[in-house]
């Protein structure tokens, strides 16, 4: 294998773990409101930015897939459709 090949396996690994992890810290936060989710689309708004001036081709699409699925994440999150945390009531 090319060794451009194995640093676009190795960065598609390191993006699936980060996927995931965030995936797991979601499941176990309350639903974010609206003020958290704006402040989620901005900094990945950048992030978007930042891998459209520094990466092409196949690194370029492999990083705003994992964007698109980070915030696809935050937003479900939001609409409370994959947090299994529960508010607690206030006395």
């Amino acid at each position: 294998m090319e060794i451009q090949t194995l640093i676009i396996l190795g960065l598609a690994v390191v993006d699936a773990v980060i996927i995931a992890g965030f995936s797991l810290w979601l499941r176990s936060t309350l639903p974010m409101d609206e003020k958290a989710l704006s402040a989620n689309r901005a900094g990945l708004f950048m992030f978007v930015v930042h891998a459209l001036l520094c990466f092409k081709g196949v690194f370029l699409i492999l990083q705003l897939a994992t964007l698109g699925v980070l915030f696809a994440l935050c937003y479900l999150q939001h609409m409370g459709k994959i947090s299994k945390a529960s508010p607690v009531a206030s006395k």
